[in-house]
């Protein structure tokens, strides 16, 4: 009988599941292989290949360097300043421990290069922003503190600690003190003064003069102030200029017609308007009916006059009568004896 050289030669019948068994733990070694956490799952879903970034800082730049190769990462080295790190050793790092990272890629570590050594820039006078700019591009900390100043604009540096020229550590702290401007002051009470006693007053304050104007004012005197602008009591910045309002005293009134008529009324009507009446006296004859006519008035009849001031009347009066007196007669002669 002849065979069929065509016909296929199958495995015995046992064989085939041994051979996909031998397959599959092949396939899990590969995968455990591939897998730092020996988890197959991992590789399946992607992250086989992630390690977990291990702490490095207050290491050696060659232990942290090391530590990383260990678990295949490139460690990128950055060399800084510091004061409070020792030379060589490793400051910070960059992912942060405990993070997760692609088998190969890079860790930044920053080493220390040990303390530097600066000198301490001139400040004072400066901007605060610019100030700390200047200190932080040396590699210098800054703390500021605020504090009226006279002379210092607000925001500028009035001091600093250590001063201009101290050599100093990188890192150091330097202290800084800002004006917030001069002090604020109180406009004072001016009122009722006289405009030179004001502007002392004012001085003394630490203010300045404004302008200085003038109004009618029924019950402050003449040149003496009236009011300030801003008012008493007012808080404002050193400087500041207040402006005063002085007294004209009460307001002009007009000066009545008082021709015609008899003195003493002309005198009690210049006193009701303030006014002050006085007197320039005509005389005439004696028992002269026009005594006290006001025959003229200086100034006129509706000239405004402040109060206070004189209104002169041209006053008839009376010439005085004069009498005649007769010497008296020589005493008659007295007999003598025998007369």
């Amino acid at each position: 009988m002849r065979r069929n050289r065509n016909a296929s030669v199958l495995p015995p019948s046992g064989a085939v599941p041994t051979f996909m068994a031998a397959g599959f733990v092949i396939f899990v070694i590969v995968l455990l292989a591939l897998s730092p956490s020996l988890d197959p799952i991992a590789v399946i879903t992607g992250h086989g290949f992630d390690v977990e970034v291990p702490k490095i800082t207050g290491l050696t730049q060659t232990q942290a360097l090391l530590t990383l190769e260990h678990i295949r990462l490139r460690g990128d080295v950055r060399f800084v300043y510091s004061s409070t790190v020792a030379r060589g050793l490793v400051i910070s790092q960059s992912p942060r421990p405990r993070g997760q990272l692609r088998r190969g890629s890079i860790e930044l570590v920053a080493v220390s290069r040990g303390p530097d050594r600066v000198s301490v820039p001139a400040l004072t006078g400066e901007p605060i922003s610019q100030a700390r700019r200047d200190l932080r591009r040396l590699g210098l900390l800054v703390r500021s503190k605020k504090n009226n100043d006279e002379t210092v604009p607000k925001g500028s540096v009035v001091s600093q600690s250590p001063a201009p020229g101290t050599v100093v550590s990188g890192g150091q702290l330097v202290q800084v003190v800002v004006s917030s401007g001069p002090i604020i002051r109180t406009v004072p009470n001016t009122g009722g003064m006289a405009l030179e006693g004001a502007l002392y007053t004012i001085g003394r304050a630490g203010l300045a003069l404004g302008t200085v104007s003038q109004a009618d004012n029924p019950t402050v005197p003449a040149d003496a102030v009236i009011s300030t602008d801003p008012v008493q009591g007012a808080l404002v910045a050193r400087d500041t200029p207040v402006n005063v309002v002085v007294s004209n005293g009460p307001p002009p009134v007009a000066v009545p017609n008082l021709v015609g008529g008899q003195q003493t009324n002309a005198a009690s009507q210049l006193a009701a308007l303030g006014l002050v009446a006085g007197e320039v006296s005509s005389f005439g004859q004696p028992s002269d009916p026009q005594d006290g006519l006001i025959l003229d008035q200086n100034p006129v009849a509706g000239t405004l006059l402040r109060p206070g001031q004189v209104v002169t009347l041209t006053v008839r009066r009376a010439a005085l009568a004069t009498t005649t007196t007769t010497a008296p007669g020589a005493p008659p002669a007295v007999p003598g004896p025998g007369g």
